[in-house]
């Protein structure tokens, strides 16, 4: 059966740029607050947490425009409605002239881990908005996990990819985005005409969220962001309260911080910056919640925006940053998918190159190359490390710099030019309509050697096992998982038992060294 939603025309269209100017997952009740103690011989903070306004004041100081950004005209996406889809057929929509990309969001009514976009596939040759070729027309996948003719997404496999991508995180939602891959039919250029998508996991609502410009060209663009932090929360020795959390130093930074890095490896401006103020219950998440905590994002409505989630560290957690999907559900908020979050570990300038590495995730950008060389991102013009080992693994690495690395740079961090043409085809940021993009170039990484409680200095080998399990991806933390009996257990208990490395890192080394010892692990 073949359902249309052909509901964009090029009038419709011209109309709108006129107007113009991303484990378990839903419980009975939240987490409980839990924030690791210190243990003996933990170094005790040399501040205390302290409010920036006098407890007694219950008004907010003066707006100081820090938030906002210059008003310049952007081009409005085109959104196709679906409507309720179910599991198996092909569904039918339509793509307008010159879009940059689109992102397909598919949500369903129940926390089915199935979830999944399985199949996009193009007009192909030959067909045109009024024909309907449907996914079994179009040629098979090919036995590399590759895809041939009009085929740009294939059983959750993108065209030149070697592992799915496209299915559920945390269940309930799932998202693919296009462009994701150098198919023919989506680099340099999406080609318009009827689309066909086909989903998995149950019924669900779906929607085609289209990036668009006049002229077809990316000009650059804003990433508006909505932050979220609970009361609570403390920042840099702030604490986070009904008064002042708009203007908190620590959570500006990061912002300003984050902007910076995209502006340089993706062409992208920060835009405005929105604050929401949560719950006390959310001050940290356990994994099995992270779900739940994405559709708190709801509170900011739809909308062109990156959705981020500051939390502490939880007793046991085991990431440091994480997001919601390769990519993420965009312009949809309240969905399991819909964000990202940051465990707020170290200073702002490293935690903004950790952001922007999920910012990457969450616009469709996988690792360059998983760990223990179980998948590698399906774009030719990132150097790949087949030969990665935790033995000397970074140095000898063509990909060492990328910010997509699996492992957190420790140099200038880069991004290639597919990679760059994959983030500026998602419909997260307000695209300008003319103009020249920001010069990209190369911008400073983190210092991970501060989270192990040594700045400075280089990291050994078993501190890179562990740092690159901290990006909560769960198939790069079973890739981790996977190489861990190359490293001495007894220098990951060296680890879990330093008193100078962070919670976060503890918790990681403490896991892998039971892998390592073949021991179960615990919860």
């Amino acid at each position: 059966m073949h359902l249309s939603a052909r509901t964009i025309a090029a009038a419709s269209v011209a109309v709108a740029l006129a107007a113009a100017c991303g484990g378990g997952l839903l419980g009975d009740s939240a987490p409980t607050p839990e924030v690791e103690t210190p243990e003996a011989g933990s170094p005790v903070p040399t501040r205390p947490p302290t409010p920036l306004f006098d407890a007694g004041r219950d008004v907010e100081p003066p707006d100081d425009g820090w938030g906002r950004v210059p008003d310049r005209p952007t081009s409005a996406i085109v959104t196709v409605d679906l409507g309720v889809v179910a599991s198996g057929g092909d569904i039918l929509f339509d793509v307008p002239p010159n879009a940059l990309g689109f992102n397909v969001g598919f949500v369903v009514g129940s926390v089915s881990k199935e979830t999944a976009v399985l199949d996009l596939v193009s007009p192909g040759p030959g067909t045109d908005a009024g024909q309907e070729g449907g996914v079994d027309a179009s040629a098979e996948a090919g036995a590399d996990g590759g895809v041939a003719s009009d085929r740009v997404l294939a059983n959750s496999i993108l065209f030149n990819g070697d592992h799915a991508s496209t299915k559920t995180f945390r269940g309930g939602s799932a998202a693919a985005g296009v462009p994701g891959s150098n198919h023919p039919d989506v680099m340099p250029s999406v080609k318009p005409g009827t689309w066909t998508a086909r989903f998995g996991g149950g019924t669900g609502t779906a929607k085609v969220h289209v990036q668009w410009t006049p002229d077809g060209q990316f000009h650059g663009g804003y990433v508006d962001m909505h932050v979220y932090m609970a009361r609570g929360l403390v920042v840099d020795g702030d604490l986070v309260r009904d008064q002042g959390f708009k203007t908190i130093p620590g959570v500006r930074a990061r912002a300003d911080a984050l902007g910076k890095v995209m502006r340089k490896l993706y062409g992208l401006d920060r835009g405005n910056v929105t604050f929401h103020l949560l719950d006390a219950k959310w001050r940290t998440v356990d994994d099995a919640h992270l779900g739940e905590l994405f559709m708190e994002t709801k509170v900011a409505g739809d909308g062109q925006a990156l959705h981020i989630f500051l939390v502490e560290p939880r007793s046991g957690q085991q990431w440091w940053g994480i997001a919601g999907g390769i990519p993420g559900v965009a312009v949809t908020a309240g969905t399991t998918e819909s964000a990202l979050a940051m465990a707020l570990l170290d200073d702002a300038d490293t935690e903004g190159a950790v952001l922007a590495h999920e910012a990457g995730h969450f616009f469709g950008l996988s690792h360059t190359t998983e760990f223990s060389n179980r998948g590698f991102d399906p774009l030719e013009d990132t150097p790949k490390c087949p030969g990665i080992t935790p033995s000397g693994p970074t140095s000898s690495c063509p990909d060492r710099g990328n910010v997509m690395f699996a492992i957190a740079a420790t140099t200038a961090l880069s991004t290639s030019a597919l990679q760059r043409r994959v983030v500026q085809g998602s419909p997260v940021y307000r695209a300008f309509l003319e103009g020249a993009p920001p010069a990209g170039g190369l911008v400073a990484g983190g210092d991970p050697g501060r989270i192990f409680g040594h700045p400075g200095v280089a990291l050994s080998d078993a501190e890179i096992v562990v740092l690159a399990g901290l990006c909560g991806h769960p198939d790069h933390a079973a890739s981790v998982e996977a190489v861990a009996s190359r490293v001495s257990a007894e220098d990951l208990r060296r680890i879990a038992e330093s008193p100078s490395a962070k919670g976060v890192v503890r918790n990681r080394a403490r896991a892998l060294e039971a892998v390592r010892r073949g021991a179960r692990q615990g919860p």
